[in-house]
């Protein structure tokens, strides 16, 4: 799950604004499990920023990123 939905009350979601990702490792088929991992840096009602980091073999980062995020209210259609 990614961590900025875990920070969100009920009745809301959240969708991109900005992604931004960098690959200084390859990442091949023999490269094993991959794992995401982040802590959402600075939550608020409206834009909440992010960033993760996608581990390889060794807990070696394959793969940086940072997100913004624009929170808003569902609405039943």
């Amino acid at each position: 799950m990614p961590p900025t939905r875990t920070t969100l009350p009920a009745g809301v979601a959240n969708t991109s604004i900005e992604i931004t990702v960098m690959y200084p490792r390859p990442v091949t088929s023999t490269s094993g499990p991959l794992l995401g991992v982040g802590p959402v840096t600075m939550p608020g009602h409206r834009v909440v920023f992010a960033d993760r980091e996608v581990l390889g073999d060794q807990a070696k980062v394959v793969a940086p990123a940072s997100s913004i995020l624009l929170v808003f209210p569902l609405t039943e259609a």
